[in-house]
């Protein structure tokens, strides 16, 4: 039986073969590198101590200005949220409660954000006063109940939340819910903004909060109808470049904290 020889390969191939091989792989090495420089800038922006111990100490000398500032926000929202929703419920002078009813969904999400506010108010107050409650982890409490009020703000507002369950907010509130939007957008600014100043959450943590807050507000702006829709994008950028903004100070303000504290210990290192 004759033996078939492979014919060879043409030249013109072999090289096209060849620089296709060849773009690959500077394509692969151009990705790799563009990680490695995402990854290093990545890692600038992680503020902790290599040292855990140390890193836990810097924690603890910011609790007691967390319980604080963080009460004092609690207090704030507690006196907020009622003079918010009260009037513009007692204006729905036809409304009965209705497990069915989208005024319903929007009272008891509020209401459920109240008693979350209201207990971290009566609990740092206690911790200030009493000392109770030693052992918890103010800086992740605070900031579970900044992101609960945050997401309350995006989903139960009188505009977005008839939108979710396919309702036209004109039809359920009988005062002008157009206004919202905006309302929603100062209300998550002043909450951010408050946060990055008054409030020492670390970097780390602090995420949660916009990317939460303001991530699901920015996603309902896309997925359901805005009151100015030919604006949406203006909305979404001045939300995006504010909320970078009250990070990047509160990321310095954390950083220049780190760094005085350091010198502290080494001042105190010294004298002894």
């Amino acid at each position: 039986m004759a033996k078939v020889t492979p014919s060879p390969t043409p030249v013109g191939v072999e090289r096209g073969v060849s620089k296709e091989a060849d773009l690959g792989s500077s394509r692969w090495q151009s990705c790799k590198s563009i990680g490695k420089e995402i990854r290093r800038y990545l890692s600038t922006l992680d503020l902790r101590f290599e040292d855990a111990s140390e890193e836990v100490n810097f924690k603890e000398s910011l609790e007691n200005e967390v319980i604080l500032h963080g009460c004092l926000a609690a207090l704030c929202g507690v006196i907020v949220i009622p003079v918010a929703l009260v009037p513009v419920f007692a204006r729905e002078f036809s409304f009965m409660f209705a497990l069915g009813d989208v005024r319903s969904g929007l009272l008891l999400t509020w209401c459920s954000t109240f008693i979350v506010v209201l207990s971290y108010l009566i609990t740092s107050a206690l911790r200030l006063w009493k000392g109770w409650f030693k052992k918890w982890n103010w800086e992740l409490y605070f900031m579970i109940s900044a992101s609960y009020y945050a997401l309350s703000l995006s989903f139960a507002n009188f505009w977005h939340m008839p939108l979710m369950v396919g309702i036209r907010p004109e039809s359920v509130w009988h005062h002008d819910a157009r206004g919202t939007e905006v309302f929603i957008l100062l209300a998550l600014d002043g909450l951010m903004t408050c946060v990055a100043m008054y409030v020492p959450v670390r970097a780390c943590n602090l995420w949660i909060l916009p990317v939460l807050g303001v991530g699901s507000y920015l996603v309902l702006l896309m997925a359901v109808d805005s009151v100015f829709p030919n604006d949406r994008h203006l909305t979404v950028g001045a939300l995006l470049a504010l909320t970078s903004m009250a990070s990047n100070g509160a990321w310095r303000n954390e950083k220049s904290r780190r760094e005085k504290w350091q010198a502290l210990l080494r001042v105190l290192e010294q004298e002894e």
